[in-house]
């Protein structure tokens, strides 16, 4: 195993790695992947560049929401439907598109969905 160590100076750096993966990989151990463990909440990892088009599987398009005046107004009418034939929305399109929003959506629905539940019957 071959262990790539690194210190940031500032809070907020950006550290270019790909050669020293490229490094660790193209050795005589014969590794075709790596696996990059960034220990900060606060870090993130993006592997984006110099990838081998053979080795590609499958390419998938994937968009973060767009905000427009049109969705924020609909966002302002989630309590219009949500709730409407025992039904409830969920989802990080209501809030700003994030993983958080998205969880924070669905308990929502969840508290929504027990605040109209039928009392459970009482056992004689």
């Amino acid at each position: 195993m071959h262990e790539i160590s690194l210190k940031t100076e500032r809070k907020t750096q950006l550290i270019e790695i790909t050669d020293l993966v490229r490094d660790a990989l193209g050795g005589t151990n014969g590794a075709s992947a790596a696996l990059v463990y960034v220990p900060h909440t606060t870090a993130g990892v993006a592997i984006t560049e110099r990838i081998d088009p053979e080795h590609v599987i499958r390419t998938i398009d994937y968009a973060h929401p767009v905000f427009t005046e049109d969705g924020v107004r609909a966002q302002a009418r989630h309590a219009e439907i949500n709730g409407v034939n025992r039904t409830r929305f969920a989802g990080a399109y209501w809030g700003w598109g994030f993983h958080e929003d998205g969880v924070v959506s669905g308990l929502q629905a969840v508290a929504g969905m027990r605040a109209t539940a039928a009392p459970e019957p009482v056992a004689a």
